[in-house]
């Protein structure tokens, strides 16, 4: 088993990481940015149960868009849909300008406090 740390070395060539829950919180970081926006709109809510039902529908959706033989809808578009159904459930006017705005703040989310320095350690490793 000594072996295996050089065996690592040799064959790996990229790695990949889950985005969502690995590299960025995004239940807490979403449910940040939605506060205000919910708060604004006079829903008394948890923004945590917003953020919920939204990830929850999202999934929900991308899971039948792979399935249904109809081509690929783009991950952004499953997003709109997603937060438009979830304010409409919660009886939230909105304009479609705020649901890409909301959207948008999953470009926003910040990495676990730890990431950062995990992800230069390692590329800071001898890859020869």
């Amino acid at each position: 088993m000594t072996e295996a740390p050089d065996v690592l070395k040799r064959e790996i060539k990229v790695l990949a990481f889950d985005q969502y829950g690995t590299i960025v919180d995004m239940q807490k970081g979403l449910a940040e940015a939605v506060a205000p926006f919910l708060k604004r709109k006079g829903w008394d809510g948890e923004p945590n149960s917003f953020v919920t039902w939204w990830r929850r529908t999202h999934f929900e959706n991308s899971m039948i868009d792979s399935l249904c033989d109809r081509g690929h809808t783009p991950y952004r578009q499953i997003g709109h849909r997603a937060v438009s159904f979830v304010m409409d459930r919660c009886g939230i006017t909105y304009t479609q300008e705020e649901v890409g705005s909301l959207v948008a703040e999953i470009e926003m989310l910040k990495p676990f406090p730890d990431v950062v320095a995990s992800l230069e350690k390692l590329r800071s490793r001898d890859t020869n």
